[in-house]
């Protein structure tokens, strides 16, 4: 076991610690587990406090916002807007919007650059333009490919989900929060050209807060059903419920949905982007982000075909197929492990000159 000579103590958030805990994770494997909430360098005198003394730290999502850093400092890369800085969504912001983001970014890139000696990405796309962008070389980064979540192998940790009444069509739905990127905002024109154009009812139901969904205006409530915020627990319930899943996401590293999507055996009507197709292939029924007809003809297509159970589950072994979150896990502790026994080595190279023959 790659772990065996490593001892993990875990700073986790409220959201993840309360996640973990309905979820049965046995914290006594650490031998430390605590909790602490900070938002970027708000609160780094007490993240430092709960690091001192570490080997190394991974800072799952970075940037790890802490100055000096760690002896080795070990980073989650999971940041589009910073790897495709020129994407089209900026497109869609007002000028003070824009530049809002662009410095937002920029500090986060920085953050990167101070905070890191080496990085993991979820895919090869992500690691192509980090090394486009020169953020880190070749040789301090490593693609640890993600994964489905094991919950969606295990129905008895499954949670109930009441969805909005009024569905009359067949059903699309996406878990998602009201991001720009995640382009959501086609959805009534692609309801309504599918309606006009192509003679099919299909509801759209989306999983958003209250807030979120209290500022959409008023033709997108009129044309779109609201499941509400859910837990992890109830994600697998509502795609279940679902008979397909529409993501016209235009920018990602990673997203768990189109894995999700497919493990429940649903056809994934998904944008033809890279950060699909590097983990479903040709499986799912692709789509232009940009354009609600595309989109719209792409969904009548498989209307009118016969059901492809067969593609359905040929996808659904292909994403079994890809290292599972155990897996996933080894992989991240023998890099660490790997790591630390190369940072030891240097420093007794460093100290070599001044030893005594």
């Amino acid at each position: 076991m790659p772990a065996a000579g490593l001892r993990l103590s875990v700073v986790a958030s409220t959201p993840v610690a309360a996640g973990l805990s309905r979820l049965g994770v046995n914290r006594s494997v650490f031998e430390r587990f605590e909790i602490l909430d900070i938002r970027a360098w708000r609160g780094t005198a007490k993240l430092r406090k709960r690091l001192r003394g570490a080997d190394a730290v991974f800072t799952i999502f970075g940037p790890l916002y802490l100055l000096p850093r760690p002896r080795l400092s070990v980073v989650g890369f999971a940041q589009a807007w910073i790897i495709y800085s020129d994407n089209e969504v900026y497109g869609r912001l007002s000028v003070l919007s824009r530049l809002k983001t662009r410095i937002h970014y920029f500090l986060k890139e920085q953050a990167f650059r101070l905070g890191t000696d080496f990085a993991f990405v979820e895919a090869e796309h992500v690691r192509q333009g980090l090394l486009a962008r020169r953020l880190f070389a070749g040789e301090c980064m490593a693609v640890v490919p993600n994964c489905v979540s094991d919950l969606y192998m295990h129905p008895e940790f499954w949670a109930k989900v009441d969805m909005p009444a009024g569905r009359a069509g067949f059903t699309l739905g996406i878990v998602s929060r009201d991001y720009l990127h995640k382009n959501l905002d086609m959805i009534p024109e692609v309801k309504a050209i599918l309606s006009r154009d192509h003679g099919f009812d299909v509801d759209f139901v989306v999983t958003f807060n209250e807030r979120e969904w209290a500022r959409k205006p008023a033709a997108f409530r009129s044309a779109v059903l609201n499941a509400g915020s859910l837990d992890v627990e109830q994600c697998p319930s509502f795609y279940d419920q679902l008979d397909g899943v529409f993501f016209p996401s235009l920018l990602e590293c990673f997203s768990a949905t189109p894995l999700e999507a497919t493990v429940m055996r649903k056809p994934l009507f998904a944008s033809d982007r890279p950060f699909v197709r590097d983990f479903c292939k040709d499986f799912p029924w692709y789509f232009d982000p940009g354009s609600p007809v595309d989109a719209a003809r792409v969904i009548a297509g498989f209307l009118r075909s016969d059901r492809d159970v067969a593609r359905l589950e040929a996808a659904r072994s292909h994403i079994l197929s890809l290292p599972s979150a155990r897996e996933r896990a080894i992989s991240y502790l023998a890099w660490v492990e790997r790591l630390l026994t190369g940072a030891a080595q240097q420093r007794l190279d460093a100290l070599s000159p001044m030893r005594s023959p």
